[in-house]
């Protein structure tokens, strides 16, 4: 995990600012300043410190790859959205993934709905998931590709911030640089 996360963080990134460049966005100095500084701190942050891996384990470059391609090409196709369409392509995503869910439920003999405590966690994570991808695409039509995916992938900031704050977690050296990266990425987009 200590290396998926920052590579699937930072390929996050890149994707949609490539795609956000090549489809004419043309974001001011300080704007390319803040999604510069943006990159080292979202590795910084998102980085566990050392520790020796368990044999068998691979580095977890490849998996991180794939997964910041797979985030970065869904921020790219969000931006795609044409604002007309409002959020029925949202709906219908969660439509076909509440049915792909019933369908391997159903294929694998298992109960579809859920009967135990943390079931509510869970709908609640897809809900408020339902809304960050809104909010995201609301974002994208009122502004740039490039900046909203740099902010958005900002994220691992807040969770190392909620860990401190609320579990009581140990900030480590690198992720509190990171977090001073993060915060002058955003200042640096924002003033932008």
């Amino acid at each position: 995990m200590g290396v998926v996360a920052p590579v699937s963080g930072v390929g996050a990134v890149l994707v949609p600012v490539v795609v956000g460049v090549l489809t004419g966005e043309r974001p001011g100095a300080l704007v390319w300043i803040g999604v510069l500084l943006a990159l080292p701190a979202i590795w910084l942050v998102s980085r566990e410190p050392a520790t020796d891996a368990p044999p068998g384990t691979g580095s977890g470059i490849l998996d991180g790859v794939l997964a910041g391609l797979g985030f970065g090409t869904l921020f790219a196709a969000l931006a795609q959205i044409p604002a007309e369409a409002g959020f029925l392509p949202l709906a219908l995503n969660q439509l076909i993934a509440g049915g792909a869910i019933i369908l391997v439920a159903l294929a694998l003999h298992q109960d579809w709905v859920p009967r135990n405590r943390y079931a509510l966690g869970g709908a609640l994570s897809g809900a408020l998931g339902a809304l960050a991808t809104g909010l995201f695409q609301v974002a994208t039509h009122h502004g740039y590709l490039t900046v909203a995916a740099v902010i958005t992938s900002l994220y691992p900031a807040f969770t190392v911030l909620l860990a401190a704050t609320v579990l009581r977690e140990h900030v480590h050296r690198t992720q509190a640089v990171g977090l001073a990266l993060c915060a002058g990425a955003v200042v640096l987009v924002a003033a932008g």
